[in-house]
């Protein structure tokens, strides 16, 4: 497959979406990363690819699914992730009824929170009786992301609903990982109502402030692994030195 020209390092909002489960749980993590470039690995790379391939997907929906073939050919994406993002594409205009409203690569803010919080939707569907649906893709396979509490899926849904007023009777939030899967299944849903949903603005606003301080805590966990900063956080290198020192017994 004939990769996109990319950049070597993105920029990233400090406070993303992507990374929040990160700076939440280790809020020391974000002084920490301060002047570091954002470097693009290669599963990130073709993650991004796939992410374009179903965007181009959803946004000419209308087309025939033959043209939309043809043209995605030219593209050079490969039978794999045209296959993947196929199978994302059909379960989300599933759920899209002919009254709703679906956005897709969408723009959304939480700056009422803080200014540096702001990140890009995959998808969203406004479902006329009231359900607001957050689709996140995910085309990884190393590791199944879970959908209950998912803080990426609840800033972007909190997003939206400031945005329209909070006129949502209920919100679902949805991951699409088609080649990792919980329990059997690449699609997972967790349904909350919006009352719910608003619980979280002080929990990240608890996030915001504890990042702000110099002496936030620093924790290990699943988040170190895209953590720019771990080869010199202090935690991951203990963590280092301790099994290299058991591995030498």
């Amino acid at each position: 497959m004939k990769l996109m020209k990319t950049e070597t390092t993105i920029k990233h909002a400090k406070l993303s979406a992507s990374g929040s489960e990160r700076w939440l749980q280790c809020p020391g993590s974000i002084l920490l990363s301060e002047g570091l470039p954002d470097v693009e690995s290669d599963a990130a790379k073709e993650g991004t690819i796939a992410h374009e391939c179903l965007e181009f997907l959803l946004k000419n929906r209308k087309h025939s699914l033959s043209k939309l073939k043809i043209d995605l050919k030219e593209k050079d994406y490969s039978p794999e992730m045209l296959s993947y993002v196929l199978d994302s594409r059909e379960y989300i205009l599933h759920r899209l009824k002919t009254e709703d409203t679906l956005l897709c690569e969408t723009k959304v803010d939480l700056t009422f929170i803080a200014p540096e919080m702001f990140g890009t939707i995959d998808a969203a569907i406004f479902s006329i009786g009231g359900k607001l649906t957050v689709f996140d893709f995910k085309y990884g396979k190393g590791k199944a992301v879970e959908v209950i509490n998912n803080t990426q899926l609840i800033y972007y849904a909190l997003a939206l609903a400031h945005k329209y007023g909070y006129k949502f009777k209920t919100v679902e939030l949805v991951i699409l990982q088609p080649r990792a899967l919980i329990k059997g299944r690449w699609a997972r849903t967790y349904k909350m109502p919006t009352n719910e949903l608003k619980k979280w603005i002080p929990v990240f606003k608890r996030g915001v402030e504890e990042t702000l301080n110099p002496w936030a805590q620093l924790n290990d966990g699943p988040w170190c692994f895209f953590c720019k900063a771990k080869q010199k956080c202090p935690i991951t290198r203990d963590k280092r030195l301790e099994n290299d020192f058991n591995d030498d017994d």
